[in-house]
């Protein structure tokens, strides 16, 4: 799916290809927002 593979370049890029990843995010829209927000929920978890 197009999403994990965004997210998981989000993870693992550099500035730039990040950069790139939030175009794409953009262009899907509503559906890419459920698992951005758990990457944002497991970072909180993971610095407590």
């Amino acid at each position: 799916m197009v999403i994990n593979l965004a997210i998981e370049v989000l993870e693992n890029a550099d500035f730039l290809e990040k950069w790139d990843i939030d175009k794409l995010f953009k262009q899907i829209g509503k559906p890419a927002i459920s698992p951005l927000i758990e990457i944002i929920k497991y970072r909180e978890i993971d610095l407590e």
